[in-house]
């Protein structure tokens, strides 16, 4: 009998919608990923899967962040997007015969999840730095994709939002929370000074899309906005 081989899937878009990425990574540091325009959360989150069965053979376990994609793929939600995209995955499973679908959360020590999200955030990067105007996929073989531990300091907006979305946290609840603490600029869009001068937000250097990159002290970042949904 085969080993199990267990994988991490994560997808995500920023903004959402918009250009998104998804990744599958195995323990073995080997995996793919892939980023496109014109998507959503969902629709990579739901990619990551599909590829992740299509690409791994015999006993396979899929980590995925995501409620939805397990829910929609397992039927204990009745899909009412992306279900073309659903049904590839339920009969790739079908003829794959040995899947198991397990959901871990997001940014809370599990490795492979933080590896396929780090992977995420580098693909969209990487496909808006290179100016694709269709989707593109890389693969990486063993040893060739850091598998990081959960000593993150700092993470991006988007990344929080996801990590709450179960919790009903949007861009739009982001931003007045943030805007309210004095921390976030809702006309422009930015941190403000005061959370630069504090640490609580950090301007990376770097411009995508001709906007500067920002990243967030992700404890207080996640205290606020989880206070403002007490």
């Amino acid at each position: 009998m085969s080993a199990r081989t267990t994988v991490g899937t994560d997808g995500g878009c920023d903004p959402n919608p918009g250009t998104g990425a998804w990744a599958v990574v195995s323990e073995d540091g080997s995996g793919f990923t892939g980023a496109e325009d014109n998507t959503t959360n969902n629709e990579m989150e739901l990619t990551a899967i599909l590829v992740a069965v299509e690409e791994y053979p015999g006993p396979l376990t899929i980590k995925s962040d995501s409620q939805y994609a397990i829910k929609v793929v397992t039927g204990e939600w009745k899909a009412r997007l992306n279900t073309d995209l659903v049904a590839q995955i339920k009969e790739a499973i079908a003829d794959h015969g040995d899947v198991t679908l397990t959901w871990v959360k997001g940014h809370a020590g599990d490795q492979l999840n933080i590896a396929a999200d780090a992977l995420c955030t580098d693909s969209i990067r990487e496909y808006r730095n290179g100016g694709y105007d269709e989707p593109v996929e890389w693969s990486y073989d063993a040893g060739h994709i850091p598998i990081r531990d959960s000593g993150d300091e700092y993470t991006t907006l988007a990344k929080a939002i996801k990590e709450l979305a179960d919790e009903g946290m949007t861009y739009g609840v982001a931003y007045r929370v943030l805007g309210g603490a004095g921390m976030f600029d809702t006309g422009k869009r930015v941190p403000t000074q005061e959370a630069i001068d504090s640490d609580f937000a950090r301007d990376t250097g770097k411009v995508y899309d001709g906007r500067k990159f920002y990243i967030w002290n992700r404890e207080a970042l996640l205290e606020t906005l989880t206070a403002s949904r007490g």
